[in-house]
């Protein structure tokens, strides 16, 4: 009798910030996942709170909600025989340090913090997890449109940056240009 399950997988934003999705995605196919769904997200704060309310009791929960939404991250929904258990198997030990060769963890995870992925812990947690970032009526909150709007923001907001940093060196190259001539002319005055 066969047991097809789906999980939740997310690839963290340490290891969509390294461009990994690819090598990620193709460790899952070559261990047997379908992946069903994917997207490309960046979720605010709030929504990392909500995502893990589970862990609200625990030290480790704002600095897990923070580093979740620090960046972009790539939500797939994973299905295979046994999902959450092989998931859990080839990601790894939680710290990258304790976790086995050949996990996803031991080969891309830098910290415990850091570690690159994250999967659902049991069946009825992946189906809680899937319909955070795969149900209807999320369809608009969480698609590639929020995330591509996002990353035009942040591309306007560097580029405003840019262009403030590039006055204020023009000021200081003008300035130093002023001096220049105050100086040659305080010269030209002394010779006299």
């Amino acid at each position: 009798m066969s047991n097809i399950e789906q999980t939740l997988s997310i690839i963290k934003p340490d290891a969509v910030e390294r461009n990994l999705e690819g090598e990620i995605k193709e460790m899952f196919k070559s261990n047997g996942f379908q992946i069903l769904k994917e997207k490309k997200i960046q979720i605010e704060k709030s929504e990392a709170e909500k995502f893990y309310k589970v862990h609200e009791t625990k030290p480790f929960y704002n600095d897990l909600c923070e580093y979740l939404s620090s960046g972009p991250i790539v939500v797939m929904v994973l299905q295979k025989e046994n999902a959450v258990k092989g998931n859990r198997e080839l990601m790894g030990a939680t710290n990258p340090k304790d976790a086995e060769e050949g996990t996803i963890r031991k080969k891309y995870g830098i910290s415990i913090d850091k570690n690159s992925v994250h999967g659902s812990d049991s069946v009825d947690n992946a189906k809680i997890e899937i319909d955070f970032f795969f149900k209807p009526e999320y369809k608009n909150r969480f698609d590639q449109i929020s995330y591509e709007y996002r990353k035009k923001r942040r591309t306007h907001f560097k580029e405003k940056e840019a262009a403030q940093k590039a006055n204020s060196e023009r000021k200081k190259a003008i300035i130093e240009e002023i001096k220049n001539h105050i100086d040659k002319n305080q010269n030209i005055l002394f010779w006299w």
